[in-house]
């Protein structure tokens, strides 16, 4: 084999490769024999990784181009699609076709146009042949093969350990065709694509996906309320018709016993293709107990299935498409949360910024501050304002304007800069001086422990007792861009460090300015709120209300 390769690497001519595909015939076949008489796993290992490229190699050389187009990319169970087969011999002699089908999952039903006996395909034709191909209704969803099971914290669980550590699940249909050209005998396989034009890129050839009839999402997929009060919660649920039918059922809303459901079912007509979208509202009883609690949204179809799972596509041009699923299910998190004495918010979107969205669950209404209110609004009337995340990153306008911010401190009022970045740490927006580290000091586990340096200090004892428990069920990361050093106005209630490194202090700054409070933290406050951590909001609540005093 290694004699035959080294003698087409020596004498190929690429302006004429079909001179060259008699002598790959020949390594092929070889090859063959080799794996044949191979005995270790490894040697059979070797080889049929080098029987896939000399194969692929045969092919290209002998100018054959084999084809499996889909006329749908999404497919529903108990859907048939039209699959159309096709060989063009590009090369300079007949090539023997046989075995030219679809490969399909167990359950699967194909039916042919036409014959399927072997062919003989003349230098300069093509042949095609057409399918009809029928999803069975129990078809298994296209999905990530190491998302099927629960993860164990950080770590997928593969239960099919013939697909382990490939980067994407193995195509729902493929196909395949047998082929005898220079007297080897070879097998070329396809993955089934869709095939679409568009005008500014040209050709676009994207695989099918078993996807359901019906997909429900609900949002948002954690909340937090307070046992404190009775605020409803509110949701929106999404439900589209995936397939090329209309959809009719009823969307019904499971919650715990004695929660009342507004609306609680409600019949459900969708055309082809079709989004809709219901708000609903949940109110809880008039006691509720500390603890987790689970909203569900179902559709019960009136074909007899249910659905209860929405996917979002993970779609870029450099990866295949990426369905990630999840059930239409929200926990709430029931907690003793005391809102802040703040009555009036104000509130700067950083960079990817959900915050507002979780205070609202709570009852804390903020206003938004646009560039027409850093510049020109009155911003006395805030008892606290918040800063999203990388807000002096992503807005000038906040930049410009950072001397009324801090003149609103200096003259009563309470500012909480959540994490900034470079911008920030050379911008000197802070009323006195710190500094970071060339890489910013960060604590990235999420369940280190927390030393409360000044556990009397006001912003820790109130509304709500900070305490360790407060910092249980965090995620990704404790927080990150720590100062590294800072002035000494600044006062540091947090010590905190990864294991095997230094305790840092600088994830939550607070000191006085003027008649104000100023407060800088690096906690990851932004994944948490989102995430329905209690704590992150009792600490919010707690950083809102520094430095405010309670209305008479």
């Amino acid at each position: 084999y290694d004699s035959i390769v080294a003698q087409v690497q020596a004498q190929t001519d690429l302006r004429a490769p079909d001179r060259s595909a008699q002598s790959i015939a020949r390594a092929l076949a070889v090859l063959q024999q080799a794996d044949a008489a191979a005995i270790s796993p490894e040697l059979h290992f070797t080889i049929r990784n080098e029987l896939h490229d000399v194969t692929d190699a045969l092919g290209r050389f002998a100018g054959i181009v084999f084809d499996a187009i889909a006329d749908q990319e999404r497919i529903v169970p108990g859907q048939t699609f039209v699959m159309d087969l096709s060989l063009w011999n590009g090369g300079k002699a007949p090539v023997s076709a046989r075995t030219l089908a679809p490969v399909v999952e167990q359950g699967w039903q194909v039916a042919a146009d036409s014959g399927t006996a072997a062919v003989t395909v003349q230098p300069g034709n093509l042949l095609t042949r057409r399918f009809h191909v029928t999803v069975p209704a129990n078809a298994t969803i296209t999905n990530p093969y190491y998302l099927l099971a629960p993860r164990r914290r950080d770590m997928y669980v593969w239960t099919d350990m013939t697909v382990a550590g490939l980067p994407f699940e193995p195509p729902p249909v493929k196909a395949v065709v047998e082929l005898q050209l220079d007297g080897a005998t070879m097998t070329l396989e396809r993955e089934a694509v869709n095939r679409t034009v568009n005008q500014s890129l040209g050709e676009v050839r994207r695989p099918i996906r078993v996807v359901p009839a019906v997909t429900v999402a609900l949002e948002p997929v954690t909340a937090v309320l307070s046992t404190r009060d009775r605020l409803p919660l509110r949701f929106t649920v999404r439900i589209t018709d995936e397939s090329s039918a209309p959809a009719n059922g009823v969307l019904r809303i499971d919650a715990p016993t004695g929660w009342v459901v507004t609306p609680q079912n409600l019949p459900i007509h969708l055309a082809a293709g079709e989004t809709q979208g219901v708000n609903v509202t949940v109110r809880r009883p008039p006691t509720v107990a500390v603890g987790a609690y689970h909203i569900g949204a179902i559709v019960d179809a009136d074909n007899g299935q249910h659905y209860k799972q929405g996917y979002r596509l993970i779609d870029y041009p450099h990866i295949r498409p990426h369905p990630l699923y999840r059930d239409a299910d929200a926990v709430v998190n029931a907690a003793d949360v005391a809102l802040p004495i703040a009555h009036k918010i104000g509130y700067v979107m950083g960079a990817g910024d959900v915050v507002p969205d979780a205070l609202a669950q709570l009852g804390m209404g903020v206003d938004l501050l646009d560039a027409a209110a850093l510049t020109a609004g009155d911003l006395s009337k805030y008892d606290a304002i918040l800063l999203g995340v990388r807000a002096y990153e992503t807005r000038p306008d906040l930049r410009a304007q950072n001397k009324r911010l801090l003149d609103y401190v200096k003259n009563g009022g309470t500012m909480i800069v959540q994490y900034g970045q470079a911008e920030y740490a050379s911008g000197k927006y802070s009323p006195y001086p710190m500094t970071f580290a060339r890489s910013a000091d960060r604590v990235t586990d999420e369940d280190a422990t927390v030393k409360f340096l000044d556990p009397a200090n006001p912003i820790l004892a109130g509304p709500n007792k900070i305490g360790p428990s407060d910092f249980n069920g965090w995620v990704q990361e404790r927080g990150l861009w720590y100062p590294s050093t800072w002035d000494e106005h600044y006062k540091p209630l947090l010590e905190m460090n990864d294991p095997g490194e230094t305790p840092l202090q600088g994830g939550l700054l607070v000191t006085p300015y003027g008649k104000g409070t100023y407060v800088y933290t690096g906690l990851s406050l932004f994944r948490q709120l989102p995430a329905g951590v209690p704590g992150a909001y009792r600490l919010l609540s707690n950083l809102l209300s520094a430095g405010v005093k309670p209305k008479s």
